[in-house]
């Protein structure tokens, strides 16, 4: 069985992706064959960021900039 976990986030407590993760882990204890793909979603507020890296497999950088 192939099930599709694609949870939003849940506002200022649980980011989309750990949502996914989490739902997964509490389906494989009652359906420990079944295969998940988790794909986090986003409306577009926040979150965004992290639901694209997730999706295109990403990751963040952080740099200082200055200048013009």
């Amino acid at each position: 069985m192939k099930i599709v976990v694609c949870p939003a986030g849940f506002k200022e407590s649980l980011a989309a992706g750990k949502a996914a993760f989490h739902i997964e882990k509490g389906l494989k204890k009652i359906l420990p064959r079944a295969e998940c793909v988790k794909l986090p979603l986003s409306d577009g507020g926040s979150g965004f960021a992290d639901a694209v890296i997730s999706a295109a497999g990403g990751e963040k950088f952080r740099n200082k900039v200055t200048g013009p």
